[in-house]
């Protein structure tokens, strides 16, 4: 039976709880609100869809890899658009330089309608990039709810973007893109899609997992050439065309 009490979460009791996380604060959370617990285990080899495919079988007796999906309609687009998404909640260390996503929308913008996204306080990053565009854009930074941006994303015809959220809803809904990696490991968390390329430089530093470059140089994001992300760019739409 489902509580009905307005009580916090802390205080409630459930038959069985899951956590997908293997934090101190998960483990204690969890275990005191649950009769049974199953914690997602912190060490692990390969892609997180994996690990967390075989975390969710073995809860459920399922079998195969759980391939991550969303239910929002895509919003149709009057031409074939192209998504820049230059924002990482992570912190600064994950974002490629605002200069380098403009040139990128400057050499697709004359084949693609560009369309510019972040969330609430990247603001600033996008009108960086805006200030730098020579081709028109649509501005949806900070505009979207979660619906409404899995919609947008799911309309394009490409997507770029930095290792983020927005980038695993392009995954769901199998949008060709290209994903910069710098200090997180693509091994782990890259697109688990077939139309997606990973674009990074392997600087023997990488990856470090911190939120800002230790060293200052943050060379795992600045030597990553606007070319050779237009380059995985049209490798993904190639993909796209031959898989469907």
């Amino acid at each position: 039976k489902l509580p009905t009490s307005p009580a916090p979460l802390p205080l409630r009791r459930f038959q069985l709880g899951v956590s997908f996380r293997s934090s101190l604060y998960s483990r204690f959370l969890i275990g005191r609100t649950t009769r049974k617990s199953f914690l997602f285990p912190k060490r692990g080899e390969g892609h997180l869809v994996e690990r967390y495919s075989r975390f969710v079988n073995r809860i459920t007796g399922g079998e195969g890899v759980h391939r991550p999906t969303l239910p929002f309609p895509p919003t149709p687009y009057p031409k074939p658009a192209v998504g820049i998404n230059p924002g990482a909640a992570y912190g600064p260390a994950k974002r490629w330089p605002p200069e380098k996503f403009a040139e990128v929308a400057n050499q697709l913008g004359e084949e693609f309608q560009v369309v510019l996204f972040g969330g609430p306080g990247e603001e600033w990053i996008v009108q960086k990039i805006e200030e730098r565009l020579k081709v028109p854009a649509v501005n949806l930074c900070g505009k979207l709810t979660l619906p409404e941006l899995a919609s947008q994303i799911a309309g394009l015809s490409l997507f770029i973007t930095n290792d983020s959220g927005p980038m695993h809803i392009g995954v769901a809904y199998n949008v060709p893109l290209v994903a910069i990696f710098g200090p997180t490991d693509w091994r782990e968390t890259s697109p688990y899609s077939p139309v997606a390329q990973i674009a990074r430089i392997p600087v023997e530093c990488a990856p470090c997992k911190r939120r800002e470059c230790p060293f200052g140089h943050h060379r795992c994001m600045v030597e990553l050439s606007p070319a050779r992300v237009v380059e995985l760019a049209h490798l993904a739409i190639k993909l796209k065309r031959e898989i469907g």
